[in-house]
């Protein structure tokens, strides 16, 4: 099953490659549909697959630094590098950065090793450094979250008119359906949250994060109360995806982190996103 999930997931790539047109700095496929998407639990899925099957080798730490054998480690390398080229390739830089640190939180929940979190967090953020220099997209990017004032009616629009509506929601908000967030682009997929803040305030935006941390935290309690350690990575495997996208959506709105591109679960309009989001929670709901 991991070794078909691990082929499937380089087809859709290979085909978005193939078929795929450019939008926005996405690449799309006919219709506007992001089969990308469904890379993530396919992926997941091979992990939880080939990591359970050698969590000895993984599990190997001295002094709380992992230290694989090496042939387990070339072998992980290789088998993830191909998929990593393949997103570079596609300039889907967000979900790399998704993808990438799904592998930390699975290979985390094997050694329970805060080594392994620490190599991801030097790892993405030397990644998020050089990749600014290879992609002129990324270099865009990375100068909008730094200073979108040096454009302020062009790159950094966006990025200025969500961070505005945000501030005029305050704290209580300005009322389901009493919003503007027509004024800010794109803010049905990428900025919805900006939306939410400018109607429901800082009180709203609040119970909603709380209702996300129950989501994540009743997917690792059913992790942890896995029969297989197959189905416990599956479920660590889903779950993080799932708060890692949160994270990374919530935080680029904000401006804590770059623009990525990646949705917000279960409430940014797109197709393929959401029938995605709901696959993984149905796979969630069937493994605990």
């Amino acid at each position: 099953t991991g070794w078909l999930a691990y082929l499937a997931a380089l087809a859709v790539f290979a085909a978005m490659l193939l078929l795929g047109r450019r939008y926005r700095g996405g690449l799309y496929m006919p219709g506007h549909m992001n089969p990308s998407e469904v890379v993530k639990p396919l992926l997941v899925l091979f992990l939880a697959a080939y990591l359970s099957m050698r969590q000895k080798a993984f599990s190997e730490t001295q002094n709380g630094i992992p230290v694989p054998p090496i042939p387990a480690l070339l072998g992980l390398v290789f088998l993830w590098g191909l998929p990593m080229l393949l997103t570079i390739a596609l300039k889907d830089l967000g979900l790399m950065m998704l993808l990438n640190a799904i592998l930390i939180v699975m290979l985390f929940a094997i050694a329970r090793s805060t080594g392994y979190l620490a190599l991801g967090l030097a790892a993405a953020a030397a990644a998020g450094f050089g990749v600014q220099f290879l992609s002129a997209h990324a270099q865009a990017r990375f100068d909008v979250w730094l200073n979108p004032f040096t454009d302020p009616t062009g790159k950094g629009w966006q990025i200025l008119q969500a961070l505005s509506a945000m501030y005029s929601g305050g704290l209580w908000g300005a009322g389901l359906g009493s919003g503007v967030p027509q004024a800010v682009p794109i803010v049905s997929s990428d900025f919805v949250y900006a939306a939410l803040a400018e109607e429901v305030g800082l009180i709203g935006c609040g119970l909603l994060l709380m209702v996300y941390a129950v989501l994540f935290s009743r997917g690792f309690r059913a992790a942890g109360a896995a029969k297989t350690p197959f189905e416990r990575l599956l479920c660590v495997g889903l779950t993080g995806s799932l708060a890692v996208q949160t994270l990374l959506n919530v935080a680029g709105v904000t401006k804590a982190l770059p623009m990525t591109g990646i949705t917000l679960p279960f409430i940014s309009h797109g197709g393929s996103s959401l029938i995605t989001t709901l696959l993984v929670a149905g796979l969630l709901a069937g493994l605990s």
